[in-house]
């Protein structure tokens, strides 16, 4: 095959199918022939991150955003995989420049929200969740996110109504439901 599209798009249909294998070494051939197809570098990214490794990961994404420096969802990956190597400060610029390119990404700000909290800005990474909510008011993980920030800095009765908003969404969480309880409890209602 000397198609590097008919071979992503085999590499795909191998990766959906669960076989990461022969997906990757689709990706690498398509990626042999054509170096700079971004697709091919997220994708790949995507197998390398999910066999473990990281660091090679975030070398085919931040190719993927010099190849394509537009595309926001390769920026909201390397984010996360930043957010997950412990790498905030690039997290950060990752999750801004993600936004930057498509402001009304409601999962980037949730993940923005997310790299935020674990800095230390709670009140950015409020403001991020609500702007998630914003633009999706059925985020569940932006719901969840702010409630539970919401109740780690102490503010139960605005972190009651949240986590019933995420148990209006997903009823069977039991997180969702435990916290509430401790909301609750704090706030003396039970």
């Amino acid at each position: 095959m000397n198609n590097p599209m008919a071979l992503l798009e085999q590499g795909f249909q191998n990766h959906q199918a669960g076989d990461l294998k022969k997906a990757e070494d689709f990706y690498r051939q398509a990626l042999a022939m054509d170096p700079g197809n971004s697709d091919g570098l997220n994708l790949l990214s995507i197998i390398v991150n999910e066999s473990g490794n990281t660091t090679e990961a975030i070398e085919l994404l931040e190719k993927a955003v010099r190849v394509n420096p537009g595309n926001a969802d390769f920026f909201n990956n390397l984010g996360q995989l930043y957010k997950n190597a412990g790498r905030f400060p690039d997290a950060l610029k990752a999750y801004g420049l993600a936004l930057k390119a498509r402001p009304d990404y409601a999962n980037a700000h949730s993940n923005l929200g997310n790299a935020l909290s674990v800095t230390g800005d709670t009140e950015g990474a409020i403001k991020h969740y609500r702007e998630a909510l914003r633009i999706d008011p059925n985020n569940v993980p932006a719901q969840y996110n702010l409630a539970t920030t919401l109740s780690g800095r102490g503010d139960h009765a605005a972190a009651i109504e949240s986590f019933r908003g995420v148990l209006a969404l997903a009823p069977d969480s039991p997180e969702a439901l435990n916290n509430l309880a401790f909301s609750l409890l704090e706030q003396g209602a039970i």
